[in-house]
């Protein structure tokens, strides 16, 4: 983009097509199009003088991309961002990098809040199991015997079953305050 101002004289207008062709004063040919000068009071007309500033397109063509007419206010100018937002351009190598990395931030969040509320909830699991049932708070290992082999398996607070496993004492069952102390007392770790 050439941001030096040129003049010249508008030599063709087709009004009903919207564009037109600046000559300036070497002879040289540039194609304007109507929306370049954003809202004018009048349409353009052969012989008016246009200051513009030019570009060039696609294929190598000099065109007209800012202009106004002599005697008409001068359109805003419109930034470079909105001229060529249009314009898509392949995905390079810092674009997916960076698409990654986005990815990326919003997987660990979402497993830090997954973590966090994870966390209260053992916390709250134990609150409850603590208020349901006598001795320590601290003891919140279910000691559970197996109906169907009798083995003894002991769940933790946030495994799969620790919610729906319930202690009955008066068959042998018991709650422990640690893993050592259930494992010294003969009970295994529940495998889920």
């Amino acid at each position: 983009m050439d941001t030096t101002f040129k003049q010249g004289t508008l030599s063709v207008w087709y009004d009903e097509q919207g564009y037109g062709f600046i000559v300036d004063p070497n002879g040289e040919r540039t194609f304007v199009h109507v929306t370049t000068f954003g809202r004018i009071p009048r349409r353009p007309v052969v012989g008016d003088t246009i200051f513009y500033t030019t570009a060039i397109d696609r294929d190598g063509k000099i065109y007209a991309d800012y202009a106004w007419i002599e005697g008409l206010p001068a359109p805003r100018r419109r930034s470079h961002f909105r001229q060529h937002r249009k314009k898509s351009r392949p995905w390079g190598l810092t674009d997916v990098v960076l698409l990654l990395t986005v990815i990326l931030l919003f997987l660990v969040a979402g497993w830090l809040l997954t973590a966090t509320f994870a966390g209260d909830t053992i916390t709250t699991t134990v609150t409850q199991t603590s208020a349901k049932r006598p001795g320590p708070p601290e003891c919140v290992i279910k000691g559970n015997i197996s109906i169907d082999t009798g083995e003894k398996i002991y769940h933790l607070p946030g495994m799969k079953d620790y919610e729906i496993t319930r202690i009955s004492e008066e068959h042998g069952e018991r709650w422990f305050c640690t893993e050592q102390e259930a494992i010294q007392a003969g009970w295994r770790r529940a495998g889920r």
